[in-house]
């Protein structure tokens, strides 16, 4: 994994949408916790909102990225690492 240093455009873009996600991944786990308390099947809603909650984690992680300004990425699996 390398870090790569993020340009002041890709910062606000990177921040914009982690809030988004974060904000619409709490919302949601909170909306499916809401109906199995309300007598929905318990199992899928469990599982919904734990899928939301995990969403809400990769929010989380773009903001932090966006206030440090940089962003762990990965090498993509078939091009060759770069000299």
């Amino acid at each position: 994994m390398k870090e790569r240093s993020l340009s002041p455009a890709m910062r606000v873009l990177a921040g914009a949408f982690g809030v988004g996600v974060l904000g619409l991944g709490l919302l949601l786990a909170a909306t499916e916790l809401r109906w199995a308390y309300r007598g929905a099947p318990l199992a899928p809603a469990l599982l919904m909102a734990g899928g939301c909650g995990l969403a809400a984690v990769g929010g989380g992680a773009l903001v932090r990225g966006a206030i440090r300004g940089r962003m762990a990425v990965r090498r993509t699996r078939f091009r060759p690492a770069a000299k």
